[in-house]
């Protein structure tokens, strides 16, 4: 009797050590490396070392968990090779945006010597451009650095600066600008340059698309406490599906071998402005045409 129960009491720990040591270790391994990896993908650039220390190949093998250890383990790798990739892209953009604003600032400063009147217009023209390369100059990404722009709100006449952009325009290369305004002060609170660019954007995109021969209107309403500018152009309407979505970053109408030097970064200025401003920006199908709509509330 006593080697017949010492026989069964050896099996019994010989099937725990199996089990200990063949299943339950390596899901307990295989769980805490599990929740690692969870943890360090969702990391900024500081855990990306710890990324690459972590391992579980050791674990594959023919059963179950072994199998599972082994997609953990390709996965992990994929996510390690996508790490590379977006750093090294975002490394040449970097370098990318810091060689183009080196070699653009010192001309820009020539530019504005040969300039000094501030009521030249390429005097205002040169100020927005030293402004757009700071912005861009050192960032990851166009994206991430008009993300990051810190905007200089003040009180702003938006009636005197509406007829100053339409006056303004015929030297940014868009003609035919008339603006309908109130003929008396309405005060927002903005940046003026950051402003210019938005406009700016939209007037070039209504200029695109335009019919021949036709003005681009700008007007200006005050409803609710709020001032609402409209930048209104004749010509084709914009897919219902669109009228979102022309304002994230890459959107274009250019074909894809059109080279145009387009990148569907102008709308997303013009909103990413809008919203630091407190402001809001929407485009609306007209009966002939296409109206873009600028909204502020009003300063005081």
């Amino acid at each position: 009797m006593s080697w017949y129960v010492a026989a069964m009491l050896g099996a019994i720990v010989l099937a725990w050590l199996v089990i200990e040591v063949g299943l339950i270790r390596r899901i307990a391994v295989l769980t805490r490396r599990a929740a690692a990896v969870s943890y360090n993908v969702q990391m900024d650039a500081s855990g990306d070392a710890r990324i690459g220390q972590l391992d579980v190949s050791d674990l594959r093998g023919r059963d179950e968990l072994g199998i599972l250890a082994g997609g953990l383990a390709d996965l992990l790798q994929r996510v390690k090779s996508d790490v590379q990739r977006e750093q090294l892209r975002a490394q040449r953009e970097r370098n990318m945006l810091q060689a183009v604003g080196h070699e653009i600032l010192s001309p820009l400063q020539s530019l504005m010597v040969l300039h000094p009147d501030a009521d030249d217009p390429a005097h205002r023209y040169v100020q927005r451009m030293q402004q757009a390369v700071r912005v861009l100059y050192g960032q990851a990404s166009p994206g991430e650095a008009l993300a990051a722009a810190q905007l200089e709100l003040a009180p702003l006449d938006l009636d005197a600066f509406l007829r100053e952009v339409a006056a303004n325009a015929q030297f940014a290369g868009i003609g035919d600008v008339r603006y309908e305004g109130q003929a008396r002060p309405v005060m927002v609170r903005a940046d003026a340059f950051s402003l210019e660019d938005v406009v700016t954007h939209i007037l070039r995109n209504a200029q695109r698309h335009r019919t021949p021969g036709t003005p681009i209107v700008l007007t200006l309403d005050v409803r609710e406490r709020q001032a609402v500018v409209g930048i209104h152009n004749q010509g084709p309407a914009i897919p219902e599906a669109l009228l979102e979505r022309i304002f994230d970053y890459g959107v274009s109408d250019a074909a894809a071998a059109e080279p145009s030097g387009r990148r569907g970064q102008g709308l997303f200025v013009a909103r990413t402005y809008m919203a630091k401003m407190g402001g809001t920006v929407r485009a609306l199908n007209s009966g002939d045409g296409v109206r873009f709509e600028l909204g502020f509330p009003l300063e005081g």
